[in-house]
């Protein structure tokens, strides 16, 4: 008589489907944490360029407050001077 339980059959552990699942599973669980890295990666990227930015702007607007500043403290001192 044959023996009826096959070899293969004791060995595998999961079925072709859960083999499948868990593939296709692990798949879009690093692709979707690549494509959240990269993103958070550029976006970083780009907040600093903005940030970096934003900070010359001011710089530049206070220098031309300081500068009003100044050209009115001398325009005050000579008509004192007069």
């Amino acid at each position: 008589m044959r023996n009826t339980n096959r070899e293969s059959d004791k060995t595998s552990f999961f079925t072709i489907g859960a083999k499948m699942v868990i593939i296709i599973s692990a798949l879009v669980l690093i692709s979707l944490g690549s494509i959240t890295t990269l993103v958070s990666y550029f976006v970083s990227q780009d907040l600093r360029i903005n940030a970096e930015a934003n900070n010359i702007e001011i710089n530049r607007r206070s220098a031309m407050d300081a500068e009003q500043a100044f050209v009115n403290i001398q325009a005050n001192a000579l008509v004192l001077l007069q």
